[in-house]
Order: C-alpha cells, then sequence, then structure tokens
C-alpha cells in the first residue's frame, strides 16, 4: 500500500523524526491500517486508513488513504472541510476529527502542519 501512497512513507519518517512515533498496526485485518501515540499520555494524534472512496462520498468502489487528524477549533476543522481532499472524519468522532486524503492532493507540508497541530491538541490531555 505504501507503493501506491507515497506520503504514507513520508508521514512515518516525519513523526519518527519530529516525535519519536512508529507507526502501530493494530488491527489483523486492516493490515495496512496505523495509528500514532504521544508517547507521554498513549493518546492517538494520527491515524491512517485505508477506505473505499464511496466512504467519502465518491462514485467510486476503488480503495484509497486517508490520515486522520484531531482539530481542537472548530472554525478552522470547517474552514478546511471547505477545500478539495478534506473531509469530516471517517470512523472518528466528527467534531474535532478530520479526514485527509493521501493521495497527493494535499501538499506534505500541509499534511505536517496538521499534524503538529494534532500533536499540540492530543498532548496537552493528560492520561487517565
Amino acid at each position: 500500500m505504501i507503493k501506491k501512497f507515497p506520503l504514507i512513507k513520508k508521514i512515518y519518517e516525519y513523526v519518527k523524526e519530529k516525535y519519536s512515533t512508529s507507526p502501530e498496526f493494530l488491527w489483523k485485518k486492516y493490515p495496512h491500517n496505523s495509528v500514532f501515540r504521544c508517547s507521554h499520555n498513549k493518546k492517538w494524534y494520527g491515524v491512517i486508513l485505508t477506505v473505499k472512496k464511496e466512504k467519502l462520498d465518491f462514485k467510486s468502489k476503488d480503495v484509497t488513504c486517508i490520515l486522520n487528524i484531531k482539530i481542537d477549533d472548530p472554525v478552522y476543522l470547517n474552514f478546511l472541510l471547505k477545500k478539495d481532499s478534506y473531509f469530516k472524519a471517517y470512523h472518528m468522532n466528527k467534531n474535532n476529527w478530520i479526514s485527509i486524503l493521501l493521495d497527493g492532493t494535499v501538499p506534505l507540508k500541509d499534511i505536517k502542519s496538521l499534524i503538529d497541530l494534532s500533536y499540540n491538541v492530543v498532548s496537552e490531555k493528560k492520561k487517565r
């Protein structure tokens, strides 16, 4: 799957370098899906999922990859949702998570900024 979506490898490299985070592959049924956790509180700050495009309201059953990240600012979240390649979060709380297509339509620098935002939001939360 990484060969088809080269941004995934770059995201893995980025979170490893910046946050010392390695992807965790939690689901045998979905071997390409992964999560990124803050090391100090174990909260997820990113989730890479393979999904059928029809789940994102495309008229296609092809599979694509998305990155879910957390955003605590509803105004900014709604701003992003008006742009191409951003969607209400698939399989997460839609009030503060957003899905980003990893098909190359969103520049890596934008993805990195959103990962940083998500990490900062989640990192501030205390472990229960």
